[in-house]
Order: structure tokens, then sequence, then C-alpha cells
């Protein structure tokens, strides 16, 4: 042995510090982006807390006294159970103790810094039940998670008590909220009334004949026969009274104030829309008041390419799929259209859903248990979507390249209404988390959503803010 004692090893720095290091400084850099302030805590002192946030009111830059406590886990590796949407984190027991015992909030974030991830969880909301503090394991969902700007919100939630009575300014940015609504354009360019001394519109369509399809618009009330046709014209000759016929301006009946006359034009024009419909391929089930896509001869997907504001996409409106079992059934992309008159002006408020057949005809058995299934896992943004493409192929072409496509000649609609906001409204913290999806929920409601977040953007995308857009 050395007279100076047993001799060591230069000092090392491991890499599991430096790679704990970048952990801290990439959390440090998100809660920065939050306009929060950061403060690490002393090294020597570390038991289980690497820093606090104070939280500050980013519109005035009020502090508001209000702290989370922050735990930081590194690494460059893959988590256990990873896959491209989600992970698991087993809190080890005493840091578990540590973290809930406290008066201070708590919240992991776990990051991997080589790839700039972050995501983070309350720990004492998370872990309120005996059986999840008795499993330890945190499951995480790599797109609700993220820590990052867009969870300001949701951060200064976890440090507030629920009765405190926390008030801060709305987020300073500008926003277009888009609404269901297609506003009517194009009215039918002159009305024709008359009577008749048939007793349904089943008789009035069997004495038109083969002419029935194409003289499909008309709405029938107490033997009289409002029409977007001429009634004089021969092919009404068995079924009109001639000599009752009169003609009006449109805006005689859209714009009454006399209920009758309002029943029967709303009549009208919702005949004007299902034949619209029936133009895109779309068929009317009476039994359950909706449209939906008609199958294909073959049974074979169907896809509807259309103009978003950004693109040419399609979307599958017709799609096989089979149970566990094997069997086959069918899925349509369906549409509740309902016309309201709203402050005088006609609207088309659209209502996006589905239809499930056995053999693209018969209504499946189960139809409304896989309705409800797929309902439970869609999101906002698929669902606005599918707004966004009912309104795209309902309205009438934009721009110079369209405007040699044939129009509806009777009925046209605009763009999708919006509202500019000068403050916005971060849905990601407001709108309840998703639930996680179950296997039972997955097989009842498969290929939800086509219309990603990123291709909504695409579509309806026109903030100020890269957050996103809102409905």
């Amino acid at each position: 042995m050395s007279p100076l004692g047993p001799r060591r090893g230069p000092k090392k720095i491991l890499d599991s510090a430096i790679v704990g290091e970048q952990g801290v400084t990439l959390v440090k850099q998100r809660v920065l982006d939050m306009k929060y302030s950061w403060a690490t805590t002393t090294a020597a002192f570390d038991v289980g807390i690497d820093g606090i946030i104070e939280i500050r009111d980013p519109a005035t830059g009020e502090a508001l006294n209000h702290i989370v406590q922050v735990q930081v886990k590194a690494t460059d590796d893959r988590w256990p159970h990873e896959t491209a949407t989600a992970f698991e984190y087993l809190c080890e027991e005493r840091d578990l103790n540590h973290w809930r015992r406290g008066n201070a909030p708590v919240v992991l974030v776990v990051t991997r810094p080589s790839t700039a991830e972050a995501y983070w969880v309350d720990i004492k909301n998370y872990f309120k039940t005996p059986q999840t503090q008795r499993e330890r394991r945190v499951r995480f969902n790599k797109s609700r998670d993220k820590f990052d700007a867009s969870s300001a919100t949701a951060v200064r939630r976890a440090s507030v008590a629920p009765d405190s009575g926390l008030y801060v300014s709305p987020l300073q940015r500008a926003e277009t909220l888009y609404s269901n609504l297609l506003p009517v354009t194009r009215s039918p360019r002159a009305l024709f009334y008359g009577s008749t001394s048939l007793g349904s519109a089943a008789a009035i369509r069997q004495a038109l004949g083969e002419n029935a399809k194409v003289l499909s618009e008309f709405a029938f009330r107490g033997k009289w026969i409002l029409s977007v046709h001429d009634l004089t014209a021969p092919e009404w000759r068995s079924v009109i009274d001639r000599g009752t016929v009169e003609s009006f301006r449109t805006t005689e009946w859209s714009g009454s104030d006399d209920s009758d006359r309002i029943v029967t034009y709303t009549n009208l024009l919702q005949r004007c829309v299902s034949e619209r419909l029936y133009q895109l391929g779309m068929r009317w089930n009476k039994s359950l008041a909706l449209y939906h896509f008609r199958a294909t001869p073959d049974l074979s997907e169907r896809r509807v390419t259309y103009q978003s504001l950004k693109r040419t996409v399609d979307r599958g409106v017709f799609k096989r799929y089979e149970t566990k079992a094997g069997k086959p059934y069918y899925r349509h992309l369906a549409l509740v259209p309902q016309l309201l008159r709203l402050g005088g002006e006609w609207k088309l408020a659209l209502t996006p859903t589905y239809y499930f057949t056995l053999d693209g005809t018969r209504t499946h058995p189960f139809y409304e248990s896989k309705l409800k299934g797929i309902k439970a896992l869609e999101n906002n943004n698929a669902v606005l979507g599918q707004v966004a493409f009912f309104a795209s192929i309902c309205s009438d072409p934009q721009g110079d390249l369209f405007t040699s496509a044939a129009l509806y000649p009777h009925l046209g609609f605009g763009p999708l209404e919006r509202f500019r906001l000068e403050v916005g409204i971060d849905e990601r913290t407001w709108l309840p988390k998703e639930r996680e999806v179950t296997a039972d929920d997955a097989s009842a409601g498969e290929d939800v959503a086509e219309a990603t977040a990123s291709e909504l953007l695409l579509l309806l995308g026109e903030t100020d803010d890269a957050s996103g857009a809102s409905a």
C-alpha cells in the first residue's frame, strides 16, 4: 500500500448524471415555455424533488403564490412496454410515499432528452385509490400526457385547490371557431303552388309515374302542393288543378311569418336536400331518420375525394369489417341534416353519424351498440373532421378552378360558418381527458377517426397560434 493511502482512480462524471441534468434542463425549458417560473432544488437537499414551478398569470405577469413540486426521471433508453402511443413507468415505493405525504402538489415528469420527449402526471390525483397505490405503475399516453406549453393550464390546475377561486386571465390570442352550420346561399328561383285532388305524397308520385324521380322536389300539405317545378307543365296534368296554380318569389315563403308557410317551405327545402344528397351517393333511411352512403355494387370500400382548405384529401364512406368470429358487416358514413331559420336566415345544420349493415342493405341487428361503441371512441377532432367533409361536398364549389362544376339548381350552400374570437380557448386542457380505450370498445368501433389532428389542421386550422383549431 502506498504511504499516502489507497490509490484511487480519476474522478468521473457518469453518463447517467449527464442524462439526469439534461432531463432537468428540458423540463425547465418546458416550464419557461408555459410562462411560469422554475427553481431547481439545491442538490444537497434533493430528496425526491428536482425543482419547483411557481405559477404566474401569463397575461399580466402576476405571481399567484401557487407552487408545484416536480420530480424528473430521465433516460435515453426505451421505457417499459413502450409502443408508438404509450409506455409504463414503475414508481419506487419510497418515492411514492414521499410524494403523497406532503402538503404541496407533486408532478412526475418522465423525459428522454435525446428525443426531447417529456410526459407528466399529477401524482396525488393519479394515485388516489388503494389499487393504484399498490400497483405503483403509471401508464402514460404519449399524445395525452405531453409536458409542453399546451400543458400550462392543466399544470396550473394541479397547483390549485378546487375551492380556491383562482382567476387567471384568458390567453391573449385570436382564434377562429367553426360551427356545424352551412348558410343557404342559393334558393329556388321561383315557387309554384297549386291544388290537387290526390290524398298523399305517395299518390302524387304514383301519378307522376316515370317523372317522379326528376320532379321529387315538392311539398304536400292538405290538398295543396308547393314545388320548385312549374306546376303548369304537362308532366303535372294528372296531379294539379291547373286553374289554381300560382307562382311566387321565393322570399314570400322563406321570409314569411306565417307558421303554415314556414312548415311547408321547410318541407320543400328538405326535399331539395334529399335530392342533393342522393346525387352525392346517399340514401334516406326513414326508420332511423338519417342519410347514409350507399353500398358499392361489389361491397368494396368506397372513398370520396374532396377539397379541404389546404389540399385535396379523401375519406372512407363505406367499408367492410369483420367480427371476431369472422362474420362481415359494413359501416356507412351517415348524416342527420336539419334546416333552421336563424335570425331570418336559413341554415343547414350538419350532424355526422354512422350506419351499420349486415350486407350493405339490411340494418345490422346490433346497430345501436356498434354506434355507441364508435361514438365513445371518437374525439372532437374526428367529429370536426366529419363535419368538414360534409360541408365540403354539400357546399357550392369555391374558387375559379371549380366554377365550371355542375351545380344543383334549386339549392346551394356556402362554406361552414366561422366566428372570430380575440380570446383563445385551449381545448386540450378544458375538455375532459380521453379515457383509456378498452378491448371491448375497440371491437365495437374499429377505424374510428380517419381525420387525425394534423389532417384537421389542414382542413380547418386558421389560428394565430400553433395550438390548433376549435369547434
